[in-house]
């Protein structure tokens, strides 16, 4: 089908301006209500967006340099490390400088910040749950496809769009 042909979309199928622009428009509207939301069930586990996303990727990655944790969050090193140091001062954190390259910083968790994942971790897949609640498997598989293409056409480093799309979500047991 031609998303540009109004004879070819068929009834139930008028968009108010290209697909692609709706698409993205869409998405953006998805993305920015989720994290108004996804703020406020974080406020109960005492984190913002900008500690969860952190959290998350340093738990997933335990131990990670900062560099990794900039690439695979996508943040600025200067947004990276005021959120670094929150956490270090709230206890989350660890960092370290291996005696072999001083110039490297390692991240790891604290207890403290795998109880802090688990109380965001709970919060966020409820919320993701609910919101993906009576979409069928068939079309969340087909949307995951549509963004990995999207994602991957739209990234510059395809080795590390590869990476993204590729990302084991599942979450892994905390080893003390």
């Amino acid at each position: 089908m031609n998303w540009r042909d109004p004879e070819a979309r068929g009834a139930g199928h008028d968009f108010m301006a290209d697909l692609p622009e709706q698409l993205f428009y869409m998405v953006y509207q998805v993305h920015r209500r989720r994290e108004i939301a996804i703020e406020q069930v974080l406020k109960d586990a005492n984190l913002t967006m900008a500690l969860w996303r952190a959290l998350l990727t340093v738990h997933r990655m335990e131990p990670c340099t900062m560099n990794e944790l900039a690439r695979w969050t996508s943040l600025e090193r200067t947004s990276l490390t005021r959120t670094l140091d929150q956490m270090e001062d709230q206890g989350l954190i660890t960092r370290t400088t291996p005696p072999k390259d001083r110039r490297q910083v390692v991240v790891a968790l604290t207890p403290a910040g795998h109880e802090a994942y688990q109380r965001g971790y709970s919060a966020v897949t409820a919320w993701n749950r609910a919101a993906l609640d009576g979409l069928p498997t068939d079309q969340l598989a087909a949307l995951k496809t549509a963004l990995d293409h999207i994602l991957t056409s739209a990234m510059d480093d395809k080795t590390l769009a590869r990476d993204i799309v590729e990302f084991d979500f599942r979450p892994r047991p905390h080893q003390a």
